[in-house]
């Protein structure tokens, strides 16, 4: 019974451990976009109410996918 529970303890640890690394991970991910030209551009523009954010949804998506993120969005008040 003891080994199991070990076992178990090293199962979450070791989840955890990745859980974490990953979220890292996304993290510098979201942070090299937000610091990024075209994430700055965009910002300008949508602040400004140049069109609404519709031209921006193809930028989104290949930005997303360029990051390896399942998404991304610019959120406005």
């Amino acid at each position: 019974m003891r080994s199991d529970d070990e076992r178990t303890a090293a199962l979450v640890t070791q989840f955890r451990r990745e859980f974490n690394r990953q979220g890292e991970e996304v993290t510098r991910r979201v942070e090299a976009i937000a610091n990024s030209e075209s994430a700055s551009r965009m910002a300008v523009a949508l602040n400004r109410g140049a069109g609404g954010s519709g031209p921006y949804f193809e930028t989104a998506k290949a930005t997303a996918e360029n990051s390896q993120l399942d998404f991304f969005g610019i959120c406005g008040e």
